[in-house]
């Protein structure tokens, strides 16, 4: 008998980044996965590609999501830096796979970039409240495709 995997939950919420003296004020669409909040979950100053950028980008950001296509050594980044979204101030990224009506992200790394070697690095990371995060796709797909526009909009 095969049993069903269950599935995470996925919304999105505004939030605003944690700040310092010299860091900037951001206001940004979070991942709310099965009620929590993704930003505080990994406790890093990364936030989500979503809410926070120029129209163009937002969208683009926006549609890597959706379809899983990558922007960084085959992985997509789901949250960069809060200060210019370089993805060469590093990121956290992931495989994202859909497959079989659902979507994963797999393989959750912080990426960043070896100028010297001319190579990424991904060090994984574990979120102990989420260890696996699967989502029914047609939700995912219409949560993003859905999303309060950016502040720029």
């Amino acid at each position: 008998m095969k049993t069903e995997a269950v599935l995470n939950t996925f919304d999105l919420a505004w939030a605003d980044r944690r700040i310092g003296a010299t860091q900037a004020p951001r206001r940004f669409l979070d991942y709310v996965v099965d009620g929590r909040s993704f930003y505080e979950m990994h406790g890093r100053d990364l936030i989500s590609v979503l809410g926070w950028g120029v129209p163009a980008e937002d969208d683009r950001a926006a549609e890597r999501m959706r379809s899983g296509s990558s922007d960084l050594d085959g992985r997509t980044a789901i949250a960069v830096c809060p200060e210019d979204g370089d993805l060469l101030c590093g990121a956290m990224s992931a495989k994202i796979v859909i497959a079989d009506g659902e979507v994963q992200w797999t393989e959750l790394a912080i990426s960043s970039y070896d100028h010297l070697a001319g190579a990424w690095s991904h060090e994984s990371v574990l979120l102990p409240h989420a260890p696996q995060l699967r989502f029914d796709v047609t939700r995912y797909r219409d949560v993003i495709s859905t999303r309060p526009k950016t502040a720029f909009q």
